[in-house]
């Protein structure tokens, strides 16, 4: 919608009736890898989107794969996520 029209994510937000920082994470999780996408996609557990979104903010595909296995889990939290990438 944003991409065909040329909105900004504030027009976007507001043809919706979303907030922005709704609007800009929906994009974000768009950008993920394709394979944590799939996984997220056929995974019946309880992991957050907002835990998928730090999940995807790993700085390399070799720690995002070690959080989503603990989220899979149910063993990781969005604090504890932020903790591991900042030690990245």
């Amino acid at each position: 919608l944003q991409e065909r029209n040329g909105w900004t994510q504030d027009q976007t937000a507001r043809a919706l009736g979303k907030s922005r920082i709704h609007v800009a994470e929906m994009a974000r999780l768009t950008r993920l890898p394709a394979w944590l996408r799939e996984e997220y996609a056929s995974h019946t557990g309880g992991v957050s989107a907002g835990l998928l979104l730090e999940i995807g903010l790993a700085r390399t595909e070799k720690v995002q794969a070690l959080l989503w296995a603990r989220a899979k889990e149910g063993a990781l939290t969005v604090a504890e996520a932020r903790r591991i990438r900042a030690a990245e």
